[in-house]
C-alpha cells in the first residue's frame, strides 16, 4: 500500500480506537506484536513478497492463523480476487476505497472473529461438560455393576 493509502487508513481507523501497525513489505521479519493483532490489512502488490504469499504464510503460522485478513488493493481481476480468498483472506476491497467502507468492514470482521472465538470457547466448555458427565455415568454404571455382581454372588 502506498503511504497515502496508509495515511487514509490510519486516519479512518485510529479515531475508532484501532491501533495501526504498518509493515512496509511481506519480507519484513515479523513484528512480535503481530501475534496480538486483531485483524490484518494487506495489499496484493507489495515489494519483495506479495500479499498473497504473505497471507499464505500468516495462515500457516499458529500465532497468526486465526487473525482475519482483508486485502485492500487496486487489483480487481477475478483471478486475483479468488486467489486472495484461497490464500485465506476473509474480504477483498478494491482501490479507490471509501474510508467509511473500510471502517464498516473492519468492524464486521472483528465482530465475526469475536463471535467465532466465543463459539469455539463455548464448544470446548460443552465438550468438557459432556466428557465429565460421560465419566460420571461410566463411574455410576461401574458401581452399579459391581453391586449387582456382589448381589448375585451372595
Amino acid at each position: 500500500m502506498t503511504s497515502r493509502h496508509l495515511t487514509v487508513l490510519t486516519a479512518a481507523l485510529e479515531p475508532s480506537g484501532y491501533e495501526i501497525l504498518a509493515v512496509p513489505n511481506g519480507a519484513t521479519p515479523e513484528d512480535r506484536r503481530q501475534g496480538t493483532a486483531s485483524l490484518i490489512l494487506l495489499d496484493v502488490m507489495m515489494p519483495m513478497i506479495d500479499g498473497l504469499e504473505t497471507c499464505r504464510r500468516l495462515k500457516q503460522d499458529a500465532v497468526t492463523r486465526d487473525i482475519p485478513v482483508i486485502f485492500i488493493t487496486a487489483r480487481d481481476e477475478t483471478k486475483t480476487v479468488v486467489a486472495g480468498f484461497q490464500a485465506g483472506a476473509v474480504d477483498y476491497v478494491t482501490k479507490p476505497f471509501r474510508a467509511e467502507e473500510i471502517v464498516s468492514r473492519v468492524e464486521t470482521h472483528l465482530e465475526i472473529s469475536r463471535l467465532t472465538r466465543e463459539l469455539q470457547r463455548k464448544n470446548q466448555e460443552l465438550q468438557a461438560e459432556m466428557e465429565r458427565r460421560a465419566n460420571g455415568r461410566n463411574g455410576l454404571e461401574k458401581m452399579r455393576n459391581e453391586k449387582l455382581s456382589r448381589a448375585f454372588r451372595s
